[in-house]
């Protein structure tokens, strides 16, 4: 289950970059010319999305999208409050000294 759920946080871009799903692949063949071990990736691609890409992975990953972007949303609120309260507690001490 962790596997599962750590394939659909770096796969959605969560982790950092763009969404990256085995199933993305275009099966291109671009990926196995340049590959130095030979190894058939298209192939081993469709094999990782039908282990790991079931029904209700795509609506994980949006989900796991969402909610990262209200956490996000939330933490960035949070950290603006606090500079801004900062800030207010700043001025009011150099007002008191002055």
């Amino acid at each position: 289950m962790v596997d599962r759920f750590n394939y659909i946080a770096w796969t959605a871009g969560r982790m950092g970059g763009k969404p990256s799903f085995a199933s993305l692949c275009k099966e291109c063949g671009k990926c196995e010319k340049a590959c130095p071990q030979h190894l058939p990736i298209p192939e081993l691609l469709r094999d990782v999305a039908g282990s790991f890409e079931r029904w209700w992975f795509k609506p994980a990953a949006l989900a796991l999208e969402q909610f990262f972007a209200i956490d996000t949303w939330g933490l960035r609120r949070k950290a603006r409050k606090s500079e801004r309260l900062t800030r207010k507690g700043h001025d009011s001490t150099r007002r008191a000294e002055g």
